[in-house]
């Protein structure tokens, strides 16, 4: 299991223990429904165990774990759950300085960026995003009412376009 290379054994006894606090079947289960709430857990845990800066975005990478579409059955044993953990922490490794550049620019912290300043971002990560990349993004996302791009139209424009499916 891939989870075994990314996670120590400590770590997975960890995940296991918050995992169970949301069993309630008495199958060692949990409930799609109880999903995202056991991996927002988890991922608070994991936040706390790494040597990561609070401001790289991570936290707030968290908060779209509700975002992303999990395919579950109705109930979810701890070998899937730990799988999708570990697609969590890889998609959040992958993500994170595209956060961390989109809120380095966020300065009052509405999560919407206008077009400078979504440029100045995307220049900014390591390596920078070409003009021409940034131009296609820019399109792609659209501009909402006020003339920004929101957080939520960054991470899917990003995650469409240079992310491998």
């Amino acid at each position: 299991m891939a989870a075994n290379l990314l996670f120590s054994k400590d770590q997975i006894k960890e995940i296991r223990e918050k995992f169970s606090t949301f069993v309630t079947d008495g199958n060692s289960t949990i409930s799609k429904e109880l999903l995202v709430p056991a991996l927002i857990e988890v991922g608070q845990y994991l936040t706390q165990t790494t040597e990561e800066d609070s401001s790289s975005g991570l936290n707030q990478v968290l908060e779209f774990t509700f975002e992303r579409e999990f395919k579950v059955e109705e109930t979810i044993e701890f070998s899937e759950f730990l799988t999708m953990v570990a697609e969590q922490t890889t998609y959040t490794a992958t993500m994170r300085p595209y956060y961390t550049a989109f809120f380095a620019v966020d300065t009052n912290r509405d999560r919407a960026l206008s077009e400078a300043e979504l440029r100045k971002a995307l220049s900014t990560t390591d390596p920078p995003m070409k003009e021409e990349d940034i131009d296609a993004l820019i399109k792609k996302a659209g501009l909402n009412e006020a003339g920004k791009i929101d957080l939520t139209a960054f991470v899917r424009v990003i995650q469409d376009s240079f992310l491998p499916q």
